[in-house]
């Protein structure tokens, strides 16, 4: 069950009309790697990977990807059993296997929202996030490919998710889908997640993680350019998603 996008998305249109005037600098600029400022790496993805787990999906931008396995429900220990609800565990495991404890609490804080966990009260639903290889925006790629993986376990979802960093640079530029080194180099980094379901529309933005220097300004212009670069994964997501049933169904 695999799925890969068309080389160079471009996920952001022209935003004349948006927040600044510094469109005009960014509009065509070339990157290190060749894309502009406004487009994503290559998306990938392949779900049911792993046999053991209930569902498993692999999530790629180019060097960055991650492996995520779900189990559950399942039964829960006495201590972390909760009455009216599923119990949501998250691992989010580094290329050396060490545990970053600050990504599982915003991944799990997302999946609090979206997991119709009442459905399924006194059990539990692990979530383990394995890192495979890491060229920036990890936290959006870990997001996306847990998503993608609780569809594949069949885990009832209110909303999907789907989750893009965005960098501004020390030369005043916004960059869409960072790489390792655009990172280190940026100013500020943000990323943020927003849900799309049928009570969520227009999308809800479910995680904002920020890191750096900046003002309320560049903030928001950071929000818009993600949300509108949202709308191109949440794409790839339905034709992912799709291609799945496609091939599963006799």
């Amino acid at each position: 069950k695999f799925w890969r996008a068309m080389d160079g998305v471009s996920a952001v249109p022209s935003l004349d009309s948006v927040l600044r005037p510094l469109e005009e600098e960014e509009g065509q600029t070339k990157r290190r790697d060749g894309r502009t400022w406004n487009q994503l790496r290559s998306p990938s993805a392949e779900q049911s990977l792993l046999n053991r787990p209930d569902g498993s999906a692999r999530f790629t931008l180019n060097k960055t990807s991650v492996l995520v396995a779900i189990y559950g429900p399942t039964e829960v220990k006495l201590k972390d059993e909760i009455l009216d609800r599923a119990t949501i565990k998250v691992s989010f495991l580094t290329i050396t296997n060490s545990l970053e404890k600050e990504k599982e609490a915003v991944i799990r804080n997302a999946l609090e929202y979206i997991i119709m966990s009442t459905l399924h009260p006194r059990t539990e639903i692990s979530v383990l996030i394995q890192v495979m290889s890491d060229d920036g925006s990890l936290l959006a790629a870990a997001l996306n490919g847990t998503c993608l993986a609780l569809i594949d376990a069949g885990i009832p979802l209110h909303a999907t998710v789907a989750a893009i960093t965005c960098a501004y640079t020390k030369d005043y530029s916004f960059v869409l889908d960072p790489d390792a080194e655009e990172q280190r180099s940026a100013a500020a980094v943000f990323t943020f997640a927003l849900s799309s379901g049928i009570e969520d529309v227009k999308g809800r933005v479910l995680v904002s993680h920020t890191w750096g220097s900046f003002d309320e300004r560049q903030y928001f212009y950071a929000l818009k350019t993600c949300q509108l670069g949202i709308t191109t994964l949440l794409s790839f997501f339905r034709k992912a998603i799709e291609k799945q049933y496609t091939t599963t169904t006799p």
